[in-house]
């Protein structure tokens, strides 16, 4: 081991390098930069201004990713030129302020109803677009899935089903048959009414002559 680690030998280290010497140091030069990728040929990214903006809140808030309302707005991207864009876009104050204004209010300041409105709408627009761009000879066994899911949900909404063990949902029942009726309720209209009191009993029954009445 003496030949490696001598006790005797005087222990030298090399100078610490200062001034432009610690600049020129090899470990002190900043990394070389790496380019962006360059845009497609006869490709232009416009200015990203508000009206910019508004139309990619618009196009994420119709269902389209970040990705997706990127190319749509500026067709000849592709690649990592795509994906820095959309990035870039997605991340920006004028899209935030633009989803606020769409939001009408930022989403911390919503109540409760309007985060759920906003969140439920969301959803369905999603599922719009995604049962609008998938073709079932196309699809694959796990886009089915996502296909048979949004065109169930996409029913749902435009027939207007309800949850039937929601008491809100029996007082809609009973409501619209009421108000079906242009002269007002008759007894058959009430007798034959599907709400289940039992599923809404905060309702109570009401006596046919009250409501006549």
């Amino acid at each position: 081991m003496a030949e490696f680690w001598d006790e005797e030998a005087p222990r030298t280290r090399a100078p610490v390098p200062t001034g432009d010497a610690k600049a020129k140091h090899p470990r002190n030069r900043p990394a070389p930069a790496v380019p962006e990728p360059a845009p497609p040929e006869g490709s232009s990214v416009p200015l990203f201004d508000e009206g910019v903006a508004q139309q990619f809140a618009q196009l994420l808030a119709a269902g389209l990713s970040q990705t997706q309302a990127t190319r749509y707005i500026v067709p000849s991207l592709r690649g990592q030129v795509l994906d820095r864009v959309a990035a870039k876009w997605a991340n920006s104050r004028l899209v935030l302020d633009a989803v606020t204004a769409l939001n009408a209010g930022a989403w911390h300041q919503l109540s409760d109803d309007q985060r759920i409105s906003i969140a439920l709408t969301q959803h369905r627009a999603d599922c719009a677009y995604f049962l609008y761009t998938h073709r079932l000879e196309d699809a694959s066994a796990e886009e089915m899935a996502k296909i048979e899911m949004a065109r169930e949900v996409l029913e749902k909404f435009t027939q207007g089903a309800i949850d039937p063990t929601d008491p809100l949902a029996a007082f809609a029942r009973a409501a619209k048959e009421i108000m079906a009726g242009a002269l007002g309720p008759t007894p058959a209209q009430l007798a034959g009414a599907t709400v289940d009191y039992r599923e809404a009993p905060q309702l109570g029954r009401v006596p046919e002559d009250d409501v006549l009445n």
